[in-house]
């Protein structure tokens, strides 16, 4: 049985090389659940750590904004960036990307939501009350769904993430779906610099779970990138993969 994760990395390692030479980058694109890693247990920080000590990563993308990166200080629900990423950079020397903008972009962006989340409120308060109501039921039914990392990555989930997105957008406005589009559009050409910059290598983006659709969607489009579908990944890799 020791052999097979022998025999995986080895396999990992032959086609890392391959897509080197062919001037391809791999991509593994990963959700976080930021505090919900607390209260879901299929995907808790053990899971976490374990899928991105599976992955092997060589050079990561995160969903910290410069400054974030350089201080290694970050939103306090943020807890897998201080508990388990950073640590896991420091400890095997990994060059990191900054996935989120820098000011003034960042604050534009995340400002420009929050008025119009809180216009929301004023203005239609019963409509922002049930889109809270709605973003609580959405992640109660994920978590009861949720047996593995790989589910977390799965189509359903895709599916389910993309509704709720959709209807928040819808009711906020096209503040709130400009925002989102231009957010995740910077996260994936991150990811692009990163494969540029590092060809061949084993890149790891960490997004939010809300931000993966978009992000993944941009990446496919992208030429020279081979986007691993992490869902099919992580069951291959279930040995490996297990905390």
């Amino acid at each position: 049985m020791h052999l097979l994760p022998r025999f995986a990395a080895f396999v990992l390692a032959l086609y890392a090389m391959a897509l080197e030479a062919a001037g391809h980058g791999q991509v593994f694109v990963v959700g976080s659940l930021y505090q919900r890693h607390d209260s879901v247990p299929a995907y808790d920080l053990k899971a976490l750590a374990a899928l991105i000590e599976a992955i092997q990563p060589q050079v990561l993308v995160l969903d910290v904004s410069p400054a974030e990166l350089a201080e290694k200080k970050v939103w306090p629900g943020k807890i897998e960036y201080v508990q388990v990423v950073f640590p896991y950079i420091e400890r095997h020397g990994l060059k990191a990307y900054a996935g989120e903008p820098a000011e003034p972009l960042f604050s534009e962006i995340s400002k420009g939501v929050g008025q119009a989340r809180q216009q929301l409120a004023i203005d239609k308060p019963a409509a922002a009350a049930a889109m809270e109501q709605s973003r609580k039921a959405t992640y109660a039914a994920l978590s009861a769904y949720w047996k593995s990392p790989a589910d977390v990555h799965d189509a359903t989930t895709e599916r389910i993430v993309v509704g709720l997105k959709s209807v928040e957008e819808a009711l906020v406005g096209e503040i709130e779906r400009r925002g989102s589009q231009r957010w995740d559009a910077h996260a994936a050409a991150i990811a692009r610099q990163a494969v540029r910059e590092n060809p061949g290598k084993r890149i790891l983006q960490i997004t939010g779970l809300e931000n993966l659709p978009r992000v993944r969607a941009e990446l496919r489009a992208s030429s020279g990138i081979e986007l691993v579908d992490m869902a099919e990944w992580i069951k291959a890799n279930a040995v490996r993969v297990s905390p």
